[in-house]
């Protein structure tokens, strides 16, 4: 088993050799483009030349470039396109909480989960943490349930009924249309007598009754 990244011979030959831009080579090696960047960093930084002199083997090359790098996980790395679409990806409260719970139960491994629904290792253990201390509950949600609503007919507005005959109250003037306008006004002892259209005979006879003093 090489005691190296395996991706250093590929990364240094298709940056020196093939004349390959960063970001073409992190596509090539299916790497981030972030590893790569740090990689010819800390490459140009040593002041080692291309090709490697005979002195210098891949192990050794290694460890002078990452001597001072806490070392890394063995889980493949994901590409620059996964990576920006993660970091770009939001997610609910109500997923956080279920894959939090799935990550504490006995015998659970975080990091399947998270390659289960596509998230990162570390995005899951923040999550778990967050639960266990309560910054993340899901005492709160809550189902969206139907409200039922009833529809009723609006009623049409009633007009007032008022005394064909005699004057309206201030608060009882019919609205003004030519139906309203009084064709007849009479004016006696009981008051004012106004006679609108259309005239009935029932209408007629009620004045007579007026007239008379109400006997018949």
């Amino acid at each position: 088993m090489p005691c190296f990244r395996s991706y250093l011979p590929d990364a240094l030959r298709l940056r020196f050799e093939d004349k390959l831009t960063i970001r073409a080579i992190a596509q090539r090696l299916g790497l981030s483009h972030s590893t790569i960047h740090t990689l010819f960093q800390r490459f140009i930084a040593s002041g080692i030349a291309w090709p490697l002199p005979d002195s210098v083997s891949l192990a050794q090359l290694d460890a002078i470039l990452y001597a001072n790098r806490k070392k890394e996980l063995t889980e493949p790395q994901i590409s620059e396109g996964t990576w920006r679409k993660e970091r770009r990806a939001s997610y609910s409260r109500e997923f956080k909480v279920r894959l939090a719970k799935q990550a504490l139960q006995p015998g659970a491994v975080v990091a399947r989960i998270a390659r289960e629904h596509g998230i990162n290792d570390n995005l899951l253990f923040k999550w778990k943490s967050q639960y266990e201390d309560g910054l993340l509950s899901d005492d709160d949600i809550q189902e969206c349930m139907p409200v039922p609503v009833a529809l009723t007919d609006t009623p049409e507005p009633t007009r007032p009924v008022t005394n064909p005959f005699w004057r309206n109250k201030p608060d009882e003037c019919p609205e003004s249309d030519p139906g309203n306008v009084p064709r007849c006004e009479l004016h006696l002892k009981s008051g004012v007598v106004k006679l609108f259209d259309p005239l009935t005979p029932e209408m007629l006879r009620a004045l007579i009754r007026e007239m008379k003093g109400g006997t018949r």
